[in-house]
């Protein structure tokens, strides 16, 4: 769960009434897209006059951010105000019955030296245990991985937390091998529209859009395999 979006409220009002609290975790945003998630609000002072994030008080958009900048470590410590703020707003939205021993990241914002190392400290300061971490279809499918993905993994490292891998759909497609493992998530997040929670991701194979709904009958041709959806949930 996002803590800092449009509709974050809506969302730990909608879990609790479906009585799915525990099952939240903590999904950083440093970003702001109008589409999906409004103007993200900083929620810590810092950060917020910081110009190579923000942009008014809001979170820039990702397109629109200073890359110079959020490559350097001069940034850390003022972003690992902004994710600890995050964290405790989580807790307390949650009233402390999500999830708080695992986190997770918006688009590929764990990349940036800075963020990376936030999150390190992050990890040892609270019981974190695992963490998404949004980059495995980045770096797989590269032909040339840039130095700065693995600088950005190796800053965030602490032997006590456990990271797992989140890929595209087409990644599972195009390499079926990686269908031997026990448990995936596909990187296809849902849209909520006009207060519905909907599957309506439309993933990409090379240059062609195909419906969700395509993609998962292209995986259960390799393996079978059990989908279950948002809206089941």
């Amino acid at each position: 769960m996002l803590v800092n979006a449009k509709y974050t409220l809506e969302a730990v009002e909608m879990a609790k009434k479906g009585g799915y609290v525990e099952h939240l975790h903590c999904h950083f945003n440093i970003a702001s897209g109008e589409k999906f998630t409004g103007c993200s609000k900083p929620l810590s002072e810092d950060v917020k006059k910081c110009a190579a994030w923000c942009r008014n008080g809001d979170f820039r958009a990702y397109k629109d951010w200073d890359f110079s900048n959020t490559r350097s470590l001069l940034y850390a410590g003022v972003m690992f105000r902004e994710l600890e703020a995050q964290y405790l707003r989580f807790m307390e939205l949650t009233e402390n019955k999500g999830n708080t021993h695992h986190v997770d990241f918006h688009l590929w914002d764990n990349l940036r030296w800075p963020v990376s190392f936030a999150l390190g400290r992050l990890y040892r300061k609270y019981d974190i245990r695992t963490v998404r971490e949004i980059s495995a279809h980045h770096l797989r499918l590269r032909k040339k991985v840039r130095l700065e993905n693995w600088v950005a993994h190796l800053l965030a490292y602490h032997k006590g937390t456990k990271s797992y891998q989140s890929d595209r759909v087409n990644y599972y497609v195009n390499r079926p091998e990686r269908m031997a493992d026990d448990l995936m998530e596909l990187y296809v997040h849902p849209d909520y529209i006009d207060g519905v929670l909907m599957d309506n991701t439309v993933p990409v194979i090379g240059k062609k859009k195909y419906p969700l709904e395509e993609h998962i009958r292209m995986i259960q041709e390799i393996c079978p395999c059990e989908f279950i959806s948002w809206e089941e949930i």
